[in-house]
């Protein structure tokens, strides 16, 4: 876990010392950091199925929550979103992007926060980053859970 998790967070902070200051750099590390989480979740997941099937305090075995699975319906469901927001802010134009963003955030303003003039690669980066966020939140979801529902830790 070190490795996998302390290893890209260092070099993301080391990036800029050793002359690695564009967003490109960056964005490599932050998809590097992804990867090793992929590849822990595999063996996390590994361990899981090969440890004894536990059970509730009827006897019944007790379901876990695939970590990848839930990571990908997490991941899957902010893309989805985050593309429907690109869709709105085409479709209605800045006018209606506000006012829906005003309405959905109780009145905050948001005028003076949206930009209308992002180019393509942007979005594409912004996909890949939301959906890289809500795999990571769906996977902590699950093997939170997991720790949880194991009657052997009270």
């Amino acid at each position: 876990m070190i490795i996998g998790c302390g290893l890209p967070l260092l070099l993301l902070f080391l990036a800029p010392v050793i002359g690695l200051s564009s967003n490109i750099a960056i964005f490599i590390f932050i998809i590097a950091m992804f990867a090793c989480h992929l590849l822990m979740a595999k063996n996390i997941t590994d361990m899981t199925l090969t440890s004894q099937i536990n059970t509730n305090h009827r006897g019944e075995p007790m379901k876990k929550l695939n970590i990848k699975k839930l990571g990908l319906a997490f991941g899957s469901t902010t893309a989805i979103l985050y593309l429907g927001c690109v869709l709105l802010m085409i479709i209605v134009g800045q006018e209606g992007t506000v006012a829906f963003f005003n309405t959905l955030l109780h009145g905050f303003d948001t005028s003076a926060i949206i930009r209308m003039d992002i180019p393509w690669w942007e979005a594409v980066m912004g996909i890949v980053q939301i959906f890289i966020l809500g795999w990571l939140t769906g996977a902590l979801v699950a093997a939170i859970y997991n720790v949880g529902s194991d009657p052997n830790i009270e």
